[in-house]
């Protein structure tokens, strides 16, 4: 079964067993084996793991000069801009660390947590579509965030079994 509408459809359908995806605007609501999840602060949230396909094209919608990389970390993918952590993309949505400077170059802002248990990050949604737009709030957000802290060098203590 395979059910394309709103959030609200969506909602009802991932209530009776089933997972969702997103598509653009709207939610594809998919017929499975008890991986559904629905969360309070973003409406129908599934909980399969982010595809990598998906990661590459925001990667590719953000611009050259903001030295974009990202990586897997438990099934989903942190993004970096030149070596510094400033979002992450979860259940196939894209958050950024929330900064004053993100908000005021957002306005109106919309916030989501991108797991159980995190802070609230700031969703990015239909914006993704606009390189320009997007690769401007990497830029204001990665200046506003810390420089990242230096790892620590183990010593030759060796932990015990």
């Amino acid at each position: 079964m395979v059910v394309v509408g709103s959030v609200g459809a969506a909602a009802a359908v991932v209530a009776a067993g089933a997972s969702s995806r997103p598509v653009g605007a709207r939610w594809v609501a998919r017929e499975s084996v008890g991986e559904s999840a629905i969360s309070e602060d973003a409406g129908v949230r599934c909980t399969m793991a982010t595809e990598e396909s998906f990661a590459e094209y925001v990667a590719d919608q953000m611009a050259a000069d903001c030295g974009i990389t990202f990586r897997k970390m438990f099934g989903e993918y942190g993004f970096y801009s030149h070596g510094k952590f400033f979002g992450m993309i979860c259940d196939d949505r894209l958050f950024f660390k929330p900064t004053e400077a993100g908000r005021a170059f957002i306005g109106e802002v919309r916030e989501g947590t991108p797991f159980p248990g995190a802070r609230p990050h700031i969703l990015i949604e239909d914006e993704i579509e606009d390189r320009e737009w997007l690769s401007e709030l990497v830029r204001v957000t990665v200046e506003a965030l810390p420089p990242p802290k230096a790892k620590k060098k183990r010593t030759g203590a060796k932990r015990k079994k």
